[in-house]
Protein backbone atom coordinates (compact mmCIF):
# COMPACT_ATOMS: atom_id res chain seq x y z
CA UNK A 1 0.00 0.00 0.00
CA UNK A 2 2.81 2.43 0.87
CA UNK A 3 4.56 1.71 -2.43
CA UNK A 4 1.39 2.45 -4.39
CA UNK A 5 0.87 5.68 -2.47
CA UNK A 6 4.49 6.72 -3.08
CA UNK A 7 4.16 5.95 -6.77
CA UNK A 8 0.88 7.85 -6.99
CA UNK A 9 2.39 10.81 -5.17
CA UNK A 10 5.27 10.80 -7.66
CA UNK A 11 2.81 10.90 -10.53
CA UNK A 12 1.00 13.85 -8.97
CA UNK A 13 4.25 15.71 -8.47
CA UNK A 14 5.21 15.04 -12.08
CA UNK A 15 1.92 16.36 -13.41
CA UNK A 16 2.05 19.44 -11.23
CA UNK A 17 5.58 20.05 -12.42
CA UNK A 18 4.43 19.73 -16.02
CA UNK A 19 1.58 22.16 -15.39
CA UNK A 20 3.97 24.51 -13.69
CA UNK A 21 6.16 24.71 -16.77
CA UNK A 22 3.62 27.16 -18.16
CA UNK A 23 4.87 29.60 -15.53
CA UNK A 24 7.84 31.62 -16.70
CA UNK A 25 9.82 33.32 -13.96
CA UNK A 26 13.15 33.42 -12.22
CA UNK A 27 13.63 30.29 -10.19
CA UNK A 28 14.25 30.02 -6.48
CA UNK A 29 16.71 27.46 -5.23
CA UNK A 30 15.35 23.97 -4.63
CA UNK A 31 12.16 23.77 -2.58
CA UNK A 32 12.95 23.24 1.09
CA UNK A 33 10.90 22.33 4.12
CA UNK A 34 11.05 26.03 5.01
CA UNK A 35 9.30 26.83 1.71
CA UNK A 36 6.66 24.21 2.42
CA UNK A 37 6.12 25.61 5.93
CA UNK A 38 5.89 29.14 4.52
CA UNK A 39 3.26 28.37 1.88
CA UNK A 40 1.40 25.30 3.16
CA UNK A 41 -1.13 27.29 5.18
CA UNK A 42 -1.94 29.47 2.16
CA UNK A 43 -2.10 26.52 -0.23
CA UNK A 44 -4.37 24.51 2.04
CA UNK A 45 -6.42 27.60 2.85
CA UNK A 46 -7.04 28.23 -0.84
CA UNK A 47 -8.16 24.62 -1.23
CA UNK A 48 -10.38 24.98 1.86
CA UNK A 49 -12.15 27.87 0.14
CA UNK A 50 -12.43 26.20 -3.25
CA UNK A 51 -11.44 22.58 -3.62
CA UNK A 52 -11.16 22.63 -7.41
CA UNK A 53 -8.80 21.99 -10.27
CA UNK A 54 -8.83 25.69 -11.10
CA UNK A 55 -7.60 26.43 -7.59
CA UNK A 56 -4.66 24.06 -8.01
CA UNK A 57 -3.71 25.69 -11.30
CA UNK A 58 -4.09 29.17 -9.78
CA UNK A 59 -1.81 28.18 -6.90
CA UNK A 60 0.86 26.95 -9.31
CA UNK A 61 0.65 30.22 -11.25
CA UNK A 62 0.81 32.29 -8.04
CA UNK A 63 3.93 30.43 -6.93
CA UNK A 64 5.42 31.22 -10.32
CA UNK A 65 4.75 34.88 -9.61
CA UNK A 66 6.72 34.43 -6.37
CA UNK A 67 9.73 33.32 -8.40
CA UNK A 68 9.41 29.53 -8.27
CA UNK A 69 10.08 27.55 -11.41
CA UNK A 70 7.35 25.31 -12.78
CA UNK A 71 9.15 22.32 -11.35
CA UNK A 72 9.42 23.83 -7.89
CA UNK A 73 5.84 25.14 -7.95
CA UNK A 74 4.56 21.63 -8.59
CA UNK A 75 6.77 20.14 -5.91
CA UNK A 76 5.74 22.77 -3.41
CA UNK A 77 2.00 22.22 -3.96
CA UNK A 78 2.34 18.45 -3.74
CA UNK A 79 4.53 18.59 -0.63
CA UNK A 80 2.26 21.10 1.11
CA UNK A 81 -0.86 19.06 0.44
CA UNK A 82 0.83 15.83 1.43
CA UNK A 83 2.11 17.23 4.71
CA UNK A 84 -0.61 19.64 5.82
CA UNK A 85 -3.91 18.85 4.10
CA UNK A 86 -3.83 15.33 2.65
CA UNK A 87 -7.62 15.40 2.34
CA UNK A 88 -7.01 17.34 -0.89
CA UNK A 89 -4.82 14.67 -2.49
CA UNK A 90 -7.84 13.44 -4.53
CA UNK A 91 -8.08 16.93 -6.04
CA UNK A 92 -4.42 16.72 -7.07
CA UNK A 93 -5.08 13.29 -8.62
CA UNK A 94 -8.07 14.70 -10.57
CA UNK A 95 -5.86 17.57 -11.69
CA UNK A 96 -3.29 15.06 -12.95
CA UNK A 97 -5.93 13.06 -14.83
CA UNK A 98 -7.46 16.15 -16.40
CA UNK A 99 -4.15 17.72 -17.33
CA UNK A 100 -2.87 14.47 -18.84
CA UNK A 101 -6.02 14.13 -20.96
CA UNK A 102 -5.84 17.73 -22.16
CA UNK A 103 -2.14 17.51 -23.00
CA UNK A 104 -2.85 14.45 -25.12
CA UNK A 105 -5.83 16.09 -26.85
CA UNK A 106 -8.31 13.67 -25.31
CA UNK A 107 -10.47 16.13 -23.37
Amino acid sequence: MRTIRSLSFGIVVGALITAGTFVASEAHADVTQRDVAKYAVQICGALDESNSLATVFTIVLALGDQGYSGYDSGRLVAMAVSSRCPEYEPTLYRFVETFAEESQGIA
